[in-house]
């Protein structure tokens, strides 16, 4: 197998570089932390890695590479890049508006009519079990204003509302 020059270069500078980290000229008797990491010890004797002063060496320099059980976990955690949609608007408001008020049916029902000579006609209407005679102009139970005939409807006028209501007839003289 033929390594080329650039290959066999590249390994030379891999080989060198591994040989001084490990027995490269040691440093003090003490390695300062890591700046920033509170887990890592603040003195590290050379006599605490064994009998050569050459691992020793290597130790120190290495020593402050030390990390918690929580930056372990977070080098393989799982992100995610996916934010939630803004919630919905809430619809807006049903707003209903209150029906126009509106007078109740008549409660009359038309039983007949008198014409005298030279005077008004009188008309006789009926509620339930009571009788009324109405001439115009005249107010039934203090609501209805009876307006007149026109045609073959009766007028009345629903005081509350000052609305106007017929009621239709048949024969009126």
């Amino acid at each position: 197998m033929r390594i080329a020059t650039r290959e066999k270069a590249l390994i030379a500078i891999a080989l060198g570089v591994g040989g001084f980290v490990i027995f490269g000229p040691s440093g003090s008797n003490t390695v300062e932390p890591a700046r920033g990491h509170e887990a890592a010890p603040a003195v590290v004797e050379r006599a605490a890695f064994g009998e050569s002063p050459r691992l020793g060496g290597v130790m120190q320099r290495i020593a402050h590479r030390v990390a918690d059980a929580a930056s372990d976990a977070a080098l393989f955690a799982s992100h995610s890049w996916y934010t939630p949609p803004p919630p919905a608007p809430p619809p807006p408001p049903i707003v209903i508006k209150p029906a126009a008020p509106t007078a109740p049916p008549l409660p009359f029902a038309y039983m007949g009519s008198y014409l005298r000579d030279g005077d008004k006609p009188v008309f006789f209407l009926t509620r339930n079990d009571r009788i009324y005679d109405v001439k115009v102009g005249d107010t039934l139970d203090g609501v209805y204003t009876f307006e007149g005939l026109s045609g073959n409807n009766l007028v009345f006028t629903y005081k509350p509302l000052n609305t106007r209501q017929t009621l239709v007839v048949d024969g009126v003289p």
